[in-house]
């Protein structure tokens, strides 16, 4: 008798532990959008300021099917030398404000914030010098990246992501055009606003946000049902 209760306990306990790992497989993982430039090279680097307080830039992204974001990378440069002689990375994290808005029906950024929060970002060194004399070169790139939790659930349509540096030291971020994007005008979607109380322009020399040039973003998530 106890030998049957025994196996029946293990029976149940597999069978939880099958069932769970199943759940795990259904979720179809994607990358959502990837526009990410490494800057692991010698040459040829271009980055804009986002620095939240006044000059704020956003990359367009497009959700395809319902999806819910759950990992953001991106990289750039938060200045030592315009910043006030400090990068402000502490034990390899950084503060930014991240915020995801919708997409407005004439193609341009929305109104109104769908997500918007202060973040602690893990910081990862990009080996190289940003071609020696470049400006940028005493600070160095990161690689940042943030695990949203809970996932940040969106439906098919259009988006816009905006990275800006938080803080005092921090307020300087410069964000590495998108993968390809360097001396091109036009891109994957990109917009900057140069004050609070202005308007969303296209960045670079478009004339249309959805095609003007974007920003280096990587987002992962997984198919929701």
């Amino acid at each position: 008798m106890h030998n049957k209760s025994f196996f029946l306990a293990v029976i149940l306990i597999v069978l939880a532990a099958v069932t769970g790992c199943s759940d795990d497989n259904e979720r179809e993982v994607v990358i959502v959008h990837d526009s990410i430039d490494t800057l692991l090279r010698d040459d040829s680097f271009e980055f804009e300021l986002s620095n939240g307080g006044s000059r704020v830039l956003a990359s367009q992204f497009v959700v395809l099917d319902q999806t819910e974001i759950s990992e953001l990378v991106w990289t750039g440069v938060l200045d030592t030398i315009w910043g006030g002689g400090a990068n402000g990375i502490v034990n390899d994290e950084a503060l930014f404000r991240l915020t995801i808005y919708g997409n407005d029906d004439d193609g341009v950024v929305g109104d109104h914030p769908i997500f918007e929060s202060l973040v602690v970002a893990g910081a990862k060194v990009i080996p190289g010098n940003l071609g020696g004399n470049h400006r940028f070169s005493e600070s160095g790139a990161h690689t940042f990246s943030y695990d949203f939790e809970p996932g940040i659930r969106l439906q098919p349509g259009r988006y816009w992501m905006s990275i800006a540096g938080a803080g005092v030291l921090n307020a300087y971020f410069y964000w590495a055009v998108e993968d390809g994007g360097v001396g091109a005008n036009n891109g994957r979607g990109g917009a900057v606003r140069q004050d609070i109380s202005l308007d969303w322009q296209p960045t670079g020399f478009g004339d249309e946000m959805t095609v003007a040039k974007g920003f280096s973003l990587r987002l992962k998530g997984w198919k929701t049902k």
